[in-house]
Protein backbone atom coordinates (compact mmCIF):
# COMPACT_ATOMS: atom_id res chain seq x y z
CA UNK A 1 0.00 0.00 0.00
CA UNK A 2 2.89 2.27 1.11
CA UNK A 3 4.25 1.91 -2.36
CA UNK A 4 1.17 2.35 -4.23
CA UNK A 5 0.23 5.55 -2.37
CA UNK A 6 3.44 7.24 -4.26
CA UNK A 7 3.07 7.15 -8.00
CA UNK A 8 6.34 8.73 -9.28
CA UNK A 9 9.40 6.56 -8.63
CA UNK A 10 11.55 9.04 -8.12
CA UNK A 11 10.04 10.25 -4.91
CA UNK A 12 8.86 6.59 -3.86
CA UNK A 13 13.00 5.79 -3.52
CA UNK A 14 13.84 8.27 -1.36
CA UNK A 15 10.25 7.76 1.23
CA UNK A 16 11.17 4.09 1.06
CA UNK A 17 15.01 4.98 2.67
CA UNK A 18 13.90 7.58 4.91
CA UNK A 19 10.55 4.85 6.14
CA UNK A 20 13.43 2.23 6.53
CA UNK A 21 15.88 4.24 8.47
CA UNK A 22 12.53 5.21 10.61
CA UNK A 23 11.88 1.87 11.47
CA UNK A 24 15.45 0.57 11.64
CA UNK A 25 16.14 3.71 14.36
CA UNK A 26 16.76 2.37 18.23
CA UNK A 27 13.64 4.37 19.01
CA UNK A 28 11.25 2.11 16.80
CA UNK A 29 12.77 -1.39 15.39
CA UNK A 30 9.60 -2.75 14.03
CA UNK A 31 8.13 -3.92 10.31
CA UNK A 32 5.91 -1.34 8.83
CA UNK A 33 2.94 -3.61 9.46
CA UNK A 34 3.76 -3.53 12.98
CA UNK A 35 3.79 -0.44 13.53
CA UNK A 36 0.69 0.91 11.65
CA UNK A 37 -1.30 -1.97 13.75
CA UNK A 38 0.45 -0.02 16.82
CA UNK A 39 -0.69 3.42 15.65
CA UNK A 40 -3.96 2.68 14.99
CA UNK A 41 -5.15 0.44 17.80
CA UNK A 42 -6.29 3.25 20.32
CA UNK A 43 -4.74 1.35 22.79
CA UNK A 44 -1.48 1.85 21.97
CA UNK A 45 -1.36 4.70 19.62
CA UNK A 46 0.36 6.88 22.08
CA UNK A 47 3.00 4.30 22.11
CA UNK A 48 3.21 4.77 18.43
CA UNK A 49 3.56 8.53 19.00
CA UNK A 50 6.28 8.37 21.60
CA UNK A 51 8.10 6.36 19.29
CA UNK A 52 7.90 9.02 16.08
CA UNK A 53 8.53 12.03 19.35
CA UNK A 54 11.49 10.26 19.81
CA UNK A 55 12.89 9.69 16.34
CA UNK A 56 12.11 13.73 15.79
CA UNK A 57 14.17 15.12 18.98
CA UNK A 58 17.01 12.26 18.00
CA UNK A 59 17.29 14.03 14.26
CA UNK A 60 16.99 17.63 15.41
CA UNK A 61 19.88 17.09 17.66
CA UNK A 62 21.64 15.60 14.44
CA UNK A 63 20.37 18.83 12.63
CA UNK A 64 21.94 20.95 15.59
CA UNK A 65 25.28 19.30 15.35
CA UNK A 66 24.97 20.29 11.85
CA UNK A 67 25.16 16.20 10.37
CA UNK A 68 21.67 16.83 8.73
CA UNK A 69 19.86 19.78 7.31
CA UNK A 70 16.08 20.57 9.27
CA UNK A 71 14.49 19.68 5.79
CA UNK A 72 16.04 16.25 6.03
CA UNK A 73 13.73 15.88 9.61
CA UNK A 74 10.79 17.36 7.93
CA UNK A 75 10.96 14.86 4.45
CA UNK A 76 11.65 11.76 6.98
CA UNK A 77 8.22 12.63 8.92
CA UNK A 78 6.96 13.01 5.08
CA UNK A 79 7.83 9.05 4.79
CA UNK A 80 5.83 8.04 8.01
CA UNK A 81 2.84 10.16 7.26
CA UNK A 82 2.14 7.99 4.14
CA UNK A 83 3.09 5.18 6.03
CA UNK A 84 0.00 6.18 8.35
CA UNK A 85 -2.35 7.15 5.38
CA UNK A 86 -2.54 3.31 4.30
Amino acid sequence: MFRAAIKNPWTRDPYERRLINFLTSSEVRMTPDEFVSLAKNPQTASEAEKKIVSFILKENDRKENGKITASTVGNALKAVRTLGDE
